[in-house]
């Protein structure tokens, strides 16, 4: 056998096979193989000495309709980060879906999957808030997107803020909606919610997406006293998906410490990444830069790798195809280090958190085929 890309001396960690080990990984064309036994050849040789050997990072939730709005980002932007598959957390409706998949979506490197906005025309514009009026669901045409495109629709999303509503009736429509069309999800934003966070977590269905848990805006998951309210966590007892979604106003260092100490981590790390939070703010500069946060603040290395790759994988429906490094997956390949520095991390408040470590991205390959690599890092 002769491999086309063979990845020597690094620290290979694969959650989804509860794998931490030094070992060789290998690629022919743009998927991952055995490696047999004895001398094995190679086009081309990788020495990851002194490497994390990830799987390609998964980000959750991200904004990519960039031809369409002013807050989206290029999905490839991502492929420098370790992110090698996506998906767009609603910025798209049912009216504007096939637009953004023939801009943005189809000339992307990444897997991208999509969650469908409830209102027609998504959520381009932070100036142009959406419409979540339940009288204006388009039901017809958002069940056409999903017969279209199948898979590559993972749910609905909707905005339960209170510049949007002032009931939880957008939240009761939506899923009642996912129901009626069927094999949807729901992501809620619960962000600045005119509804208790244990009335929206009580609503949702296993598999449901709670997105922004650490969100610090009116209702939080935090009782009086600090601790997490019984219904968050009957919630997650029942299969609802507790996303960090990090963003800018969606995130509070008191909640989430909070919440840390009583042991509520997330089931997902995720960026809600926007253009004018990427690579350079404080905020949610990149998948890594999060992660880096949530390993600072206590989050085994091991779960928090399992929050951006085997956990949302196997809510794309792709488990074993991406996320992991298993033979026969996607050849999505993430070298990594972890380097000791003091890092200053931003919540919506303005509060600062010092962390003392960070992620940084060594070299990436997508598909099979190298997309990025650090300046210093070289190959053979």
């Amino acid at each position: 056998m002769k491999l086309d890309i063979l990845i020597k001396n690094g620290r290979v960690m694969d959650p989804s096979r509860n794998l931490d080990a030094l070992e060789d990984v290998g690629v022919i064309d743009n998927r991952i193989v055995a490696i047999p036994e004895g001398e094995v050849e190679a086009g081309q040789i990788i020495d990851a000495s002194g490497c994390l050997v990830f799987p390609g990072l998964i980000d959750y939730h991200a904004h990519f309709f960039y031809s369409g709005g002013t807050t989206p980002i290029r999905p490839d932007l991502m492929l420098a980060t370790g992110v090698t598959a996506a998906v767009d957390a609603g910025t798209s409706g049912c009216g504007n879906y096939d637009a953004f998949r023939k801009s943005d979506i189809i000339p992307s490197r990444l897997h991208i999957k999509s969650f469908i906005n409830v209102s027609s025309g998504g959520m381009p514009d932070e100036w142009a808030p959406e419409n979540i009026d339940p009288k204006y669901y388009n039901e017809k045409d958002i069940r056409k997107v999903k017969e279209c495109h199948g898979k590559d629709i993972l749910g609905l999303k909707v905005r339960l803020a209170s510049d949007l509503c002032d009931s939880i009736e957008p939240l009761k429509a939506t899923l009642a909606l996912a129901e009626r069309i069927g094999d949807l999800r729901v992501c809620v934003h619960v962000t600045n919610s005119p509804c208790r966070m244990e009335e929206i977590a009580e609503l949702l269905r296993p598999g449901d997406i709670f997105c922004h848990m650490y969100h610090g805006r009116r209702d939080t998951i935090l009782d009086p006293e600090g601790k997490i309210w019984p219904g968050i966590r009957r919630a997650r007892e029942r299969g609802v998906i507790f996303d960090a979604s990090h963003g800018k106003g969606n995130f509070s260092h008191e909640v989430a410490l909070k919440a840390i100490k009583e042991g509520f981590w997330p089931d997902v790390i995720s960026t809600d990444i926007g253009n004018f939070k990427i690579y350079i703010s404080h905020w949610a500069r990149s998948l890594p830069f999060v992660m880096s946060k949530l390993l600072d603040m206590g989050m085994d290395l091991k779960s928090v790798l399992r929050s951006v790759t085997e956990t949302p994988a196997r809510l794309m429906g792709m488990a074993g195809q991406i996320g992991t490094l298993a033979p026969g997956a996607y050849a999505d390949i993430a070298l990594f280090t972890i380097e000791k520095k003091r890092v200053r991390h931003q919540d919506f408040f303005d509060n600062a958190y010092y962390g003392e470590q960070l992620f940084i991205p060594r070299f990436v390959i997508c598909d099979g085929e190298y997309v990025w690599g650090a300046a210093d890092f070289n190959i053979e």
